[in-house]
């Protein structure tokens, strides 16, 4: 559904409420299936983020294996061992019901590079079973992306790709047109993600996504709301105003088993190391360094976190009067709060 009568301005997840409805199915009775592109459909609209303490290949099999998906990071030694990342997954048996799968494989995706090496790296990527490749232009030669993604899609055709991050409608217009298979949406509204601060810019994911939607939806390309979702209710009001999926970092990387450092604090609980991929080391020289760290705590593991995320968004769906996840956008209806609805409402975040 499409927020009406809105101002103009900025305005957050914490800003918004999906109007209740009368439920017209149980919630267990809720479908929760959806599209990252037109060709790979997920269980879960879940995608972690390809950040080297949320997502290895480990996590990747375990995401897939559940109905979700993972985009490896390209921070890794070498290409050699990103490659075989993606070899682990994609030729991993598993007999999970429901897994994400893609030509009878299990659907796992990698980053690449706006660089001059971008198609060996992916030609290499595609002969061990890759899914879809997402374009960094955050941290690498951003002013490379269209050129790149117009050079992935000239040589490899049918391999699928996201694009972005971009925030504004007219820039989801130009990777469509580019030939992107999903628009990855959100700039600045990541937790380790300090670009207001260092350059004076970003969009709020809410607003980024009421306006986006429209341009995808029409030209029949998902997109998928990549920061600043931090629970179930963020990922239920991301997809009534129009997202395809919801890409995680924080919240997977707070999981047990995930790659970083775990280690106790003194009063016992188990504390996460989670690091922006914007930081120094990781960004070519002359661009600013927009990441930065935070400690989580432990909250359990993936399996725990995909089954309350599934609960809640089914609850959600059938709240909001709907059957299907794939059914809020057009038939939910989502309010903009005053400051004392905020309040009446219970949200302090």
């Amino acid at each position: 559904m499409a927020l009406k009568d809105t101002h103009h301005g900025g305005y957050t997840f914490a800003d918004l409420a999906i109007v209740p409805r009368l439920a017209p199915v149980a919630p267990e009775g809720v479908e929760l299936g959806s599209r990252l592109t037109n060709t790979l459909h997920l269980g879960l609209p879940l995608v972690a983020s390809p950040m080297d303490t949320v997502t290895d290949a480990a996590v990747a099999r375990r995401l897939a294996s559940l109905g979700a998906f993972a985009v490896l990071h390209h921070n890794y030694p070498s290409l050699d061992d990103q490659v075989a990342a993606v070899r682990e997954v994609a030729q991993a048996a598993s007999e999970a019901p429901g897994a994400t799968r893609l030509a009878g494989r299990l659907a796992v995706g990698a980053l690449v590079p706006t660089d001059p090496l971008a198609l060996t790296r992916i030609e290499r990527l595609v002969e061990v079973g890759v899914s879809l490749v997402a374009i960094d232009s955050i941290h690498v030669t951003p002013h490379r992306h269209v050129e790149t993604l117009r050079a992935i899609k000239s040589r490899f055709p049918d391999l699928q790709v996201m694009s972005g991050n971009v925030v504004h409608a007219e820039d989801c217009r130009i990777l469509i047109e580019q030939g992107a298979d999903c628009i990855r949406l959100g700039y600045g509204s990541g937790s380790v993600n300090d670009g207001l601060l260092v350059l004076g810019m970003g969009r709020p994911l809410a607003r980024s996504i009421a306006e986006c939607a429209p341009v995808c939806h029409r030209a029949g390309v998902p997109l998928v709301a990549d920061g600043g979702i931090h629970s179930s209710g963020h990922v239920a009001l991301a997809c009534a105003l129009g997202a395809d999926a919801v890409m995680l970092g924080r919240m997977f990387a707070a999981c047990s088993g995930t790659p970083g450092t775990f280690e106790l604090n003194e009063r016992g609980e188990l504390i996460k190391h989670y690091r922006g991929m914007s930081r120094q080391e990781l960004i070519d020289d002359g661009m600013p360094a927009e990441g930065r760290d935070l400690e989580l705590r432990c909250s359990g593991t993936l399996e725990e976190l995909t089954q309350r995320l599934s609960v809640n968004l089914r609850n959600s769906v059938a709240r909001a009067g709907c059957r299907r996840l794939s059914d809020l956008f057009a038939a939910s209806e989502v309010e903009l709060l005053t400051q004392a609805a905020r309040q009446e409402l219970g949200s302090g975040s």
